[in-house]
């Protein structure tokens, strides 16, 4: 039996429930938000530090608790929502397969909106030698254990990575006493707001090494014991029971390599127009799956913005008309990659380069730049690159550069 919907938003989390909230203020449209783990919230639901939903909700709340009022509001604007429904598969027609506790489950959608998130880069993927242990985790899986399964992994740990999410490991492995031996950063800076690296060294007196090459863990058994890396050419070794593998988050976009038969690989993830619109013009997506994390905020306003598209889309159903952004292998990832020329716009691209420096970036249209920004950008940073407001002819080329300046 395949069940009909208009509107099948997969992902729980803030920008699958912001988005949800805010189509449900149409009538005569039906939404299911459709959740693979037993409750909605996303990664913030495993988040017990505070810093969420100032904007939203203006209050300062830990991520559990900006999680729960998303949810309620969710539930208030009567969304229905489907837990423990995990997509596996999508075909031609919008047809969803999912497995759910009750069996494979079927969906027809009119529109299918995808807030399916990013994972960490485990282990495996960052090239770190030594022995296998199950005491090698991810940032996300610490906060599980922690947060939500009130388990403490290990006695003490280093973190391997930078990021914002990396320092937010730190405060929970202080907060729960467990001693946190060091965090290592293969690039030459921390790959966060510079002023995080004294909070990290002098107030949670954590040791943050950067440059480091050849990280080997070392143990026996599967039993860690050690870490040991090369710092500035010479051979370093710290004591350790636990690695946390944090940060390199890359799209949840597994399901939709198989559909999609251009891919965006600067950002792991399809090609998206201005309105959050992919090649197939009735799949859109919202949130980390464009590209990666970003906060919270970025993800909730973005949906709002995504929700607005597709109500549009549901009731003025017209072919895409697409000019298409390309980008150099400076940048790390670009949004968005296409232009829907008959769809009014100001177009506002965002980039992140892959490391910090002194660029000239340059958007060229048909070859000729139409918008120069100088200056010093680092690696962790969403670039804006101002609206442009050039009509684009249908057989014109965007392509953003960054050039490196000695």
């Amino acid at each position: 039996m395949i069940q009909e919907v208009d509107i099948a938003i997969i992902g729980g989390g803030t920008s699958g429930l912001s988005c949800a909230i805010e189509l449900a203020k149409k009538d005569n449209i039906s939404i299911i938000v459709f959740e693979r783990e037993e409750e909605c919230g996303g990664a913030p639901r495993h988040c017990g530090h505070k810093g969420f939903g100032i904007a939203e909700f203006k209050q300062l709340l830990s991520g559990k608790e900006y999680a729960k009022k998303l949810y309620q509001k969710a539930v208030k604007s009567k969304v229905h929502i489907k837990t423990l429904h995990t997509a596996y598969k999508l075909k031609k027609g919008n047809l969803l397969y999912f497995t759910t506790p009750a069996g494979i489950k079927k969906y027809k959608a009119k529109k299918i909106v995808f807030a399916t998130g990013a994972r960490e880069t485990p282990r495996p993927s960052r090239l770190i030698g030594g022995i296998r242990s199950h005491n090698i985790i991810t940032t996300g899986t610490l906060q599980r254990f922690l947060y939500l399964n009130d388990r403490i992994p290990f006695k003490n740990s280093i973190i391997i990575g930078s990021e914002d999410v990396s320092f937010s490991a730190l405060f929970s492995l202080k907060k729960h006493n467990i001693a946190p031996q060091g965090i290592l950063e293969k690039n030459s800076n921390i790959q966060t707001y510079p002023i995080l690296y004294p909070i990290g060294k002098y107030i949670f007196k954590t040791d943050i090494f950067t440059d480091i090459k050849e990280p080997v863990i070392n143990g026996e058994n599967k039993k860690i014991k050690s870490i040991s890396f090369k710092h500035k050419n010479i051979q370093n070794m710290i004591e350790c029971e636990g690695v946390i593998c944090s940060g390199g988050f890359v799209p949840e976009s597994f399901i939709l390599k198989k559909f999609f038969d251009i891919f965006n690989f600067h950002n792991n993830s399809p090609h998206i127009t201005q309105n959050f619109q992919t090649r197939k013009k009735d799949i859109f997506l919202i949130g980390n799956i464009i590209r990666g994390a970003l906060s919270s905020f970025s993800c909730y306003y973005e949906a709002k913005k995504c929700a607005k598209a597709v109500y549009n889309s549901l009731t003025n159903d017209k072919p895409l008309n697409i000019v298409e952004i390309e980008a150099d292998e400076t940048i790390d990832w670009y949004y968005p990659s296409m232009v829907d020329i008959d769809t009014p716009y100001d177009i506002l691209t965002n980039i992140k380069l892959k490391k910090s420096g002194n660029y000239k970036i340059e958007v060229l249209l048909d070859n000729k730049a139409i918008i120069v920004k100088n200056g010093y950008f680092r690696s962790y940073q969403k670039i804006k690159i101002p609206n442009i407001n050039t009509i684009i002819p249908t057989k014109s080329k965007i392509y953003i550069t960054a050039t490196e300046l000695t």
